[in-house]
């Protein structure tokens, strides 16, 4: 989902001064390349994560998940392995690493998985961590 953050962004700049939730549900085919090859059960994720944004009021969801992705790889670590590919994981995101030929690489990577992991976790209403103070939780109903 290398667009996700991207479509975020955009999402909260049109929403700045205005309606979050509205915003969201206007523009929602904006998220929509960023799950275009999932099968039938990830397709439920999408309208998950969309009927999320539209029921929490008062919530602004879309600059919340993009700071809650930025703090997670804020918290990446990286090391280089013996056959000197770079490892890269997010100690705080059970789950979320990736080995690359090159740290570029390794830190794209990693934040796609990050992102899956995310939506994955909203989906299911799984226990988020707090980073940063972002606390996606409110989002989930208090998981």
């Amino acid at each position: 989902m290398p667009d996700l953050r991207k479509n975020l962004e955009a999402l909260a700049k049109m929403s700045e001064g205005g309606d979050t939730i509205s915003a969201l549900e206007e523009n929602l085919e904006l998220l929509e390349p960023a799950f275009a090859d999932w099968d039938n059960e990830e397709d439920a994720v999408y309208e998950d994560v969309a009927m999320l944004a539209r029921n929490n009021m008062g919530v602004n969801a879309a600059p919340v998940l993009t700071s809650f992705v930025t703090s997670a790889m804020e918290k990446a670590s990286y090391r280089i392995l013996d056959d000197g590919s770079y490892y890269g994981e997010i100690e705080e995101c059970q789950g979320v690493w990736a080995n690359e030929k090159t740290l570029e690489e390794c830190r794209k990577v990693l934040q796609e998985i990050l992102e899956e992991w995310l939506v994955l976790k909203l989906r299911d209403h799984d226990k988020l961590p707090l980073l940063n103070g972002v606390d996606l939780n409110k989002l989930v109903g208090g998981a």
